[in-house]
């Protein structure tokens, strides 16, 4: 058997934790190498030092009542944990009478809320792109002038996209586009 001086079964030897066949093949290393009984040695006091430092620490204990919500899921006679029960169920059938305003109290806000959402879709959704048009031109002024379309069109301009006018839209032809030619080669 090969082992390294990293090789986890020297913890494992030194702590006692190994069976016996494990145990006779680590003390037939250790009787062979030196650097083996050294690391198992350095082991042993880390294990010592670690021990002595942290015995006098209380450990933490258990609630009364945890102890009993665990020893109730362990019973012989309940063979499995107790089956989830429903938040909302829970909630309006028993338990804090607070909890139950707040529920039902969100519940309406959200359907006050989405009454809301479906009333102004339903307002927005019913104009038509003519009927928009309309109402954009009556809040614009004279939106049919050349100074309305300026004032519309001056953000895009910077861009230099091509604009034109509704009356124009209908005999519009978008400039030619001409593919692009490989430079010649030198």
């Amino acid at each position: 058997m090969k082992i390294n001086p990293d090789d986890p079964r020297l913890t494992a030897y030194a702590l006692g934790e190994l069976d016996a066949a494990d145990r006779q093949a680590i003390e037939a290393e250790l009787e062979k190498a030196d650097e083996f009984r050294q690391a198992v040695e350095e082991i042993v006091r880390t294990a010592a030092l670690l021990n002595a430092e942290l015995t006098p620490e209380p450990l933490p204990g258990l609630t009364h009542a945890q102890r009993l919500a665990i020893e109730a899921k362990l019973k012989p006679e309940s063979g499995k944990a107790e089956p989830r029960k429903n938040f909302f169920v829970t909630t309006l059938l028993g338990g804090n009478p607070f909890r139950r305003i707040a529920v039902f109290a969100g519940g309406v806000a959200v359907g006050f809320l989405a009454l809301i959402a479906a009333s102004w879709f339903a307002a927005h959704l019913q104009k038509g792109p003519q009927r928009a048009s309309a109402e954009r031109a009556e809040s614009d002024g004279d939106a049919t002038s050349d100074a309305a379309f300026a004032r519309w069109a001056a953000p895009y301009q910077r861009l230099q996209i091509p604009l034109v006018s509704v009356e124009e839209a209908g005999s519009y032809t978008p400039p030619e586009i001409l593919p692009i030619r490989p430079a010649p080669a030198m």
